[in-house]
């Protein structure tokens, strides 16, 4: 049988994770809540490691976020299995990518609105693969778009997982919240977005990731969010840091229009900011 522990702060992911652990029959050896607990584990033969960050462990560690199903897990967790391997050949086209710190930060509306101005002097293939709440079809009217390339303009397309082959110049990515998708790998270029918050310095730390820039979407001036973005620019000082302004009749009449803002709102503040990346 195989022996787990586990090194998980989000109680809804730990949940998943050990409905996981049972599914396959495992055995939940320890439920870590310190590093401490973390290194006695270590001391069994063949123990692996469920966390959700780089760790250092002598055996198998297995790394799994928010985005992931139990089914998902379960895959990632059996003994000896051999994770699918993920295939994607840009053909030589920039491969951006676009994923979320956390859910509900806006990552697709920031993907959708940069492959829009992308698209105005490249061909663009826009790509969703947040498998857990894929959005790209549902924001643009679209149906329908798994595993076939949608034209929305001459210059842009769209499709829901890797898409079929095809010349462009630019593929951009959405990834939802999965920190960990093997894409990553291969990026030209990673926009790392988020809210900003009392708790956002904590989860950059924990960051094993190099973004091409830091994108803090629903900016505004308040003192909080001032404090907030210095201390962060202060322990990161080499991040290239973005603030997309927040403009929520701006975004409201580009997702009623299912367009973006360089179509319904291109001289709003948030939309020129997007035009800035890359």
């Amino acid at each position: 049988m195989a022996k787990f522990v586990t090194y998980i702060a989000d109680p809804e992911l730990e949940s998943n994770v050990i409905k996981a652990i049972a599914a396959i029959k495992g055995e939940l050896t320890v439920r870590g809540v310190s590093i401490d607990q973390v290194r006695e584990a270590e001391k069994t033969p063949d123990m692996t490691l469920v966390c959700t960050r780089q760790i250092d462990f002598a055996f198998r560690r297995v790394i799994v976020d928010k985005s992931m199903t139990p089914n998902e897990i379960s895959e990632m967790l059996r003994p000896n299995s051999q994770q699918p391997q993920f295939t994607f050949n840009s053909e030589g086209a920039k491969v951006i990518c676009f994923v979320g710190l956390s859910g509900g930060v806006g990552t697709t509306t920031l993907t959708i609105n940069y492959a829009f101005e992308k698209s105005q002097t490249s061909t663009v293939m826009l790509v969703d693969l947040d498998g857990k709440n894929p959005d790209i079809a549902r924001a643009l009217g679209l149906y329908r778009i798994e595993g076939r390339n949608e034209k929305i303009s001459k210059s842009l397309f769209a499709s829901q997982g890797i898409p079929t082959p095809m010349q462009c110049d630019k593929f951009v990515f959405d990834l939802g919240s999965n920190i960990h998708h093997p894409i990553l790998e291969s990026a030209d270029e990673i926009y790392l977005v988020s809210r900003i918050g009392f708790n956002t310095l904590a989860r950059l730390q924990e960051l094993d990731l190099a973004p091409t820039a830091l994108v803090i979407n629903f900016a505004d001036r308040t003192k909080a969010q001032i404090k907030w973005l210095s201390q962060i620019e202060e322990a990161f000082p080499r991040f290239n840091i973005l603030r997309v302004p927040f403009d929520a009749k701006a975004f409201e009449s580009a997702a009623e229009s299912k367009s973006a803002l360089i179509e319904i709102a291109a001289n709003s503040l948030a939309r020129k900011s997007i035009a800035t990346l890359g």
